[in-house]
């Protein structure tokens, strides 16, 4: 390889060392050596130090090992062309901005094209005169430092909403998340205002926080009016656009001479889930694309810490129209299944069980009930609706199991005993599941008292729950009934009938009485009769039916 040639003293070092002056340093690479000492002369007079390359292998080399301001190649160099070169520097991420000139003998349409597409920033042809090199070579660089001094900028913008993001991250709701993302944003470069609108199940646009002037005149927490929700809905399924703030085009007067403003729909998967706006003040200078495409950047972001949140919103608010139509449609029926003396094969009681209309599962519509509030609503439509059909159920002394919560007990006592004052003296079992906890089992007590002073009690599920046996011996229930998983295979299994024998035991000594649960084989229930079980229910005794 020819050797290079670094500048000298006055104007750098030689030997390849960098130059000890802070004048930008640009690459000069041509064959042609007379060229290369106009060009170097040139430059270095107006004000930079200069680099010579005679051919391409070593433009290439220095240029990946010195950082350079510009970089002017020959197109046409032994070893490698100056095309080969550039395309080389535009593959590596060191050197893929470096502003680079390409020079040519050729003046074709087809030679400029495939220089400009191989990376060149801008392209000289020859002949040409030495003050357009110098103009253009400034030109280059004033553009690349403006350029770096806008990336440091939104880099130092970036790093500040990164800050805040992280803030934002650990918020506990949907509201404070997305208040500090507002914030956070509002107030950097041309941004003046910013909001974040949620969707809801029901098609409705809220505002659910707020930073700056108020947009569009919406209010925190108010859905928008019909017309600017049914823009905005129609808008946001297209994709991010700019609001322009005028009059051109717009649908509704809340539009109408606002600032301008880029829009930015929470899409998840195929729906959206809401949107961010930004609000540009009216007096700035800005590229709508460029502001567009940051604000992209920054819904992005903001998407990702609330997605979550506005998944489970959005499932709450589904589950709760579901459910109120649900109470309000009657979408339930009660279906019963028996309850039978294992000693004389006689059904002595009926065990309520709701069965919902669309086959969704009662303990996920429970659970889900609960978590929304509705809890209480649903159990006691689907109680009501049990002791309502019960009414056809004879004999009149066949008691009715009722599944309720501990929480309604204790709550809402006032509530059940109306339910329950429409049973006709029908002996009322009320079956406390042992998978929810008691916090003062003596209120308790006596809120079932209060509820009824004939009401007996019956803990459901004994063995598999929340506090074991703690109900049992604390409530003094008039019913034990053992769990299915107690059940299943007892005839086979020493350990289960000792476990059974132990709480009958228990049993004799409180007064209670022992119902299994899921009966399945003739065999299990010689074995539970053999143990002295009083009662049994399952699907070989009777299975679940309407009236």
């Amino acid at each position: 390889m020819t050797a290079v040639r670094m500048p000298a003293d006055e104007a750098g070092t030689e030997g390849g060392r960098a130059p000890a002056s802070e004048r930008p340093l640009v690459l000069v690479a041509d064959d042609d050596a007379l060229v290369r000492r106009l060009v170097g002369v040139a430059l270095r007079d107006a004000g930079y130090d200069v680099v010579e390359a005679p051919d391409g292998p070593a433009a290439l080399e220095l240029a990946m090992a010195h950082r350079f301001a510009a970089v002017l190649l020959d197109n046409q160099m032994p070893g490698l062309s100056g095309q080969e070169v550039l395309t080389r520097l535009r593959a590596s991420s060191e050197t893929a901005t470096l502003p680079v000139l390409l020079v040519t003998a050729g003046d074709t349409l087809a030679e400029r094209l495939a220089g400009l597409a191989a990376g060149a920033d801008d392209y000289v042809t020859k002949p040409f005169s030495i003050e357009e090199i110098v103009a253009r070579v400034r030109a280059q660089l004033r553009a690349h430092n403006a350029w770096e001094e806008t990336l440091a900028a939104h880099a130092r913008q970036r790093s500040a909403l990164a800050r805040a993001m992280a803030v934002a991250g650990r918020q506990p709701t949907l509201e404070a998340t997305a208040d500090v993302i507002c914030h956070a944003r509002a107030g950097q470069s041309d941004v003046q205002s910013a909001a974040i609108l949620r969707f809801t199940a029901d098609g409705l646009v809220v505002p659910i926080a707020c930073s700056g002037p108020a947009l569009w005149g919406m209010a925190l927490c108010d859905p928008v009016p019909a017309a600017l929700r049914r823009y905005l809905l129609t808008r946001s399924a297209s994709g991010p656009w700019w609001e322009r703030g005028d009059s051109t085009g717009s649908p509704t007067p809340a539009l109408i001479a606002s600032a301008p403003a880029a829009c930015i729909p929470l899409r998840d998967d195929a729906s959206v889930q809401g949107l961010v706006v930004l609000g540009l003040s009216p007096h700035a200078t800005v590229d709508p694309a460029a502001a567009l495409s940051a604000g992209i950047d920054f819904g992005a972001v903001a998407h990702g810490l609330l997605r979550r949140l506005l998944v489970e919103h959005h499932e709450a608010e589904a589950n709760r129209m579901e459910l109120q139509w649900v109470l309000r449609e009657h979408a339930f029926a009660a279906h019963f299944q028996p309850i039978v003396d294992l000693a004389d094969d006689r059904v002595v009681g009926v065990e309520a069980l709701t069965r919902f209309a669309d086959g969704s599962s009662p303990e996920t519509r429970f659970r889900e009930a609960a978590i929304i509030g509705l809890g209480f609503d649903l159990e006691l439509a689907t109680l009501t609706a049990a002791v309502d059909s019960a009414k056809a159920i004879t004999p009149s002394d066949t008691w009715l199991g009722l599944n309720v919560s501990p929480a309604l007990v204790m709550e809402d006592a006032d509530a059940l005993r109306h339910v329950l004052d429409l049973t006709e003296d029908r002996p009322i079992v009320l079956e406390l599941s042992e998978q929810e906890a008691v916090s003062d089992y003596e209120a308790m007590r006596r809120a079932v008292h209060a509820v009824g002073a004939n009401i007996r009690l019956s803990i459901d599920d004994a063995g598999s729950g929340f506090a074991s046996l703690r109900h049992i011996l604390r409530l003094e229930p008039a019913f034990v009934k053992l769990d299915r998983s107690w059940v299943h295979g007892v005839d086979g299994d020493p350990a289960r009938q000792a476990l059974i024998a132990g709480l009958r035991h228990f049993a004799d000594q409180t007064g209670a009485q022992l119902i299994a649960e899921g009966i399945e084989r003739v065999e299990e229930r010689d074995t539970l009769l053999d143990l002295r079980v009083d009662y049994g229910q399952g699907f070989l005794l009777g299975r679940p039916a309407a009236v």
